[in-house]
């Protein structure tokens, strides 16, 4: 599998993107496939081209199936499992030398695309593949002008996932919501018993779209 830079969380991690703001890593991976458990002080994009792999966000499975994008803000810690083999897009974003520019109501879902107090967002059917490529290459090539041209499909990519946030599409992972949690063991502990989507709101102590949302 590729080796992975500016990944790990060290002290000198903003130093890479310091220009731009912005990088991105394409990788092909095997069935089987992992990476290290790794971290961030800045914003990581994961985008499934094809293929499906399997997210560990601070220890909680979230599905990664094809045209998904993974939005893990800062102080989180994510790795993955490859279940099928997958081309997965990977883009760093310093969102302090990347301001985005949403145009209202979409500056609203900002807080819950940048800074990480809202947990890890899953967005689903996005088709992300020939923004992410154009930013490959202006990243690689390196000609004039590319430093903007890398920040502004930076600021589409925001844009396209800020838009799919008013959509129905959404699918907000929740972080740390102690409802879930429990439900969660007692779905493990019990797969046999018939959990509808009313009986799992009702012991999560949720209503059915706040049940429906969560999942």
């Amino acid at each position: 599998m590729p080796q992975r830079r500016h990944l790990r969380p060290r002290p000198g991690l903003h130093r890479p993107l310091s220009e731009t703001g912005v990088a991105v890593l394409r990788l092909e991976l095997a069935v089987g496939g992992t990476l290290d458990e790794h971290g961030h002080d800045v914003v990581e994009l994961a985008w499934v081209e094809s293929g499906r792999l399997d997210h560990r966000v601070d220890g909680r499975p979230i599905p990664g199936p094809p045209r998904s994008l993974l939005l893990v803000p800062r102080g989180h810690v994510h790795h993955y499992v490859v279940q099928e083999r997958t081309v997965l897009w990977n883009v760093l974003l310093d969102p302090e030398r990347l301001p985005a520019a949403l145009p209202r109501p979409l500056a609203r879902h900002l807080p819950r695309l940048l800074p990480g107090v809202s947990g890890p967002l899953l967005l689903h059917e996005l088709d992300l593949a020939d923004l992410l490529q154009r930013l490959h290459d202006e990243q690689q090539w390196q000609e004039p002008g590319w430093q903007a041209a890398a920040v502004a499909i930076a600021r589409l990519l925001l844009l396209l996932a800020a838009r799919r946030c008013e959509s129905s599409g959404v699918a907000e992972t929740v972080a740390g919501d102690p409802r879930i949690e429990g439900l969660r063991r007692r779905l493990e502990e019990r797969p046999a018993e018939a959990w509808t989507l009313a009986r799992m709101a009702r012991e999560a102590g949720l209503g059915i779209s706040g049940m429906s949302r969560a999942f």
